[in-house]
């Protein structure tokens, strides 16, 4: 493992939190920070005292930004990945305490404490730390809270967009542990197919959460998730729409590189499928070869830029 240090910036005013990664859970980077960055864009009103659930916490980062900058009652951090869940439950522990004084750090710190200039207590009046306000669960999507009846005001997720592809035969040269820190790893990466309509476009995990997600909310709760727009804004909303939620809002755009360590083979394959199926002119997802891109390019064209080790991407949107 190792400790990182990561910034982040609010409302004009920075803070940092160190967290420790492995090479088996996803660190920070431009899918979170885009994610974050749409979280940050509500009102401060809906995050005040609310029940959150996020899907696919990761190391947590996501988790203890929201605990930070606003006074929630709670946080359910959940993730399918064993080593996620260790690592998010040690960086809750890292940040709760100030290690220099070895007093409890107060988790919820408005821009006065961000900014080191005195103290704000959370709402109740008690100075409560990252661990008082965050557990952490392993759990399938939202399997956790509907065994455990838990309701809550916000889910929030990052779930993965992307078909396993076939695992490649292994050689002498692999080890196991190599190769269990991959599976690992890529529980974060690569989604199963699950049999509804939505895998055509690799949406398939997170229209499950969907669905599983409409009895842990109270009156008035919402859903919002980190969404790759490789299927196309419409087809994204309609996701949504199918399932009894209002017409979503885009909170957040940003158009990103193509992870490096994401395969989008299995797209390509989807892609095909429904091009047939429906007789399509053009690919079924919208990828696009450089930052100032205005036409996307289908699945097929971007797998072979990124073959031929060019940089391609896509938009990102935080959709509630």
């Amino acid at each position: 493992f190792r400790v990182r240090g990561v910034e982040c910036a609010w409302k004009g005013v920075r803070f940092g939190l160190p967290l420790v990664i492995t090479d088996t859970v996803f660190e920070p980077e431009h899918w979170s920070a885009t994610f974050l960055e749409g979280l940050l864009r509500r009102a401060d009103s809906a995050w005040r005292g609310a029940d959150v659930i996020e899907i696919g916490t990761g190391s947590a980062f996501v988790s203890m930004c929201l605990a930070r900058v606003y006074p929630l009652k709670s946080v359910l951090a959940l993730d399918l990945n064993p080593h996620a869940v260790l690592v998010a439950e040690i960086n809750v522990k890292l940040n709760s305490w100030d290690w220099n004084t070895f007093h409890r750090k107060p988790a919820h710190a408005g821009p006065a404490v961000v900014a080191g200039k005195g103290a704000q207590p959370a709402s109740d009046g008690a100075a409560r730390t990252f661990e008082d306000i965050i557990t952490v669960r392993q759990s399938n999507l939202l399997e956790y809270p509907q065994k455990h009846g838990i309701r809550v005001n916000c889910i929030v997720g990052c779930i993965p967009q992307v078909v396993q592809p076939a695992a490649p035969e292994a050689s002498a040269a692999d080890s196991e542990a190599a190769s269990t820190t991959r599976e690992l790893y890529d529980l974060g990466n690569y989604c199963e197919i699950l049999g509804i309509i939505e895998d055509r476009f690799g949406l398939g995990l997170n229209a499950a959460a969907l669905d599983q997600a409409v009895e842990l909310l109270r009156v008035g709760g919402t859903v919002i998730l980190n969404l790759a727009g490789r299927p196309g804004e419409e087809n994204v909303k309609r996701m949504f729409t199918r399932r009894g939620y209002r017409l979503p809002t885009v909170l957040w755009q940003s158009r990103i590189c193509q992870a490096a360590d994401t395969d989008v083979t299995p797209l390509v394959e989807l892609e095909r499928g429904v091009v047939a199926e429906r007789g399509l002119e053009r690919g079924a997802f919208e990828f696009f070869l450089h930052r100032a891109s205005r036409a996307p390019v289908p699945a097929a064209t971007a797998h072979a830029v990124l073959s031929a080790g060019a940089t391609g991407g896509d938009d990102i949107f935080v959709i509630e």
